[in-house]
């Protein structure tokens, strides 16, 4: 999958589902593509708080069966 099929997929999917909870992305393409579909539905809150620029109110992240939190903007997965 491309991103450009990534996120055309993407916009089908939040504008059919609005309330979806979440996508998983099987690989990069998919990811970079899925991003700006996020973004376009409004998205953005949760965007900021996998970047890190937000703190999440509640719930865990989880990513490659470790906890998930961003320090800051850009930085990777710590394993909690």
């Amino acid at each position: 999958m491309t991103a450009e099929s990534s996120q055309q997929t993407g916009q089908n999917l939040l504008n059919k589902y609005a309330d979806l909870q979440g996508i998983f992305c099987p690989n990069e393409s998919s990811t970079f593509g899925m991003l700006p579909a996020l973004e376009t539905a409004g998205k953005s809150t949760l965007m900021k708080v996998l970047s890190g620029s937000v703190r999440p109110d509640a719930g865990t992240m989880r990513l490659e069966d470790s906890d998930y939190e961003a320090r800051n903007p850009g930085s990777r997965a710590t394993g909690a």
